[in-house]
């Protein structure tokens, strides 16, 4: 999917809504499954997810640093990417945190040795746990406004192609790399 190229032409405000719908989605169906339905059954959970994860890499991350002070882009890339690692470790134990409670005398207990009453329990709890997430998420991504990168005429990008091309660096490897230069006519 062109999730990047189309959050470049309409914003990042779409995409994060739609992938927090679908992270919504995959918790409602992880919610409601039961042991019963089999195996089966988390495949619609699984495909939400993933399309969640995936709408949501590149217009998040995005939308994140566009909102970083001016001349402060690098500093809003490492916040992002701190704020993303650390999350992922805090969730994890926010969800371990989850399961615990839910299922009482499951601490230190291998998953293997839990019934599957208490195992069940524990997945319902966690997954309530990542709708209320969702649900925050939806909310944080319909309230903060857009900002639309706006596509550059086709002349400005030209220019800039001419400036590149005729820097000392592209200029050296046209001449030291003729075949290169030869192989992409648009470079000369």
């Amino acid at each position: 999917m062109p999730i990047g190229a189309w959050s470049d032409r309409i914003g990042c405000r779409i995409p994060c809504i739609l992938a927090a719908l679908f992270r919504i989605s995959f918790c409602l169906i992880f919610l409601l499954i039961i042991p019963e339905w089999g195996v089966a059954a988390i495949i619609p959970g699984l495909i939400c997810m993933g399309l969640s994860f995936g709408i949501s890499g590149g217009p998040a991350t995005t939308r994140i640093v566009q909102f970083s002070p001016k001349g402060e882009d690098g500093m809003g890339t490492s916040v992002m990417i701190t704020s993303d690692f650390l999350g992922g470790v805090i969730g994890v134990a926010a969800y371990a945190v989850v399961f615990s409670l839910a299922v009482p005398g499951s601490v230190g207990v291998s998953v293997n040795d839990l019934s599957s009453a208490a195992l069940t329990s524990g997945f319902h709890a966690t997954a309530a746990f990542g709708l209320i997430l969702g649900i925050i998420t939806l909310i944080l991504s319909s309230v903060v406004p857009n900002l639309i990168i706006k596509k550059v005429g086709r002349q400005t990008c030209k220019k800039k192609l001419e400036d590149f091309i005729l820097s000392e660096y592209l200029l050296r490897s046209i001449r030291r790399y003729p075949r290169y230069a030869a192989s992409r006519p648009y470079l000369l």
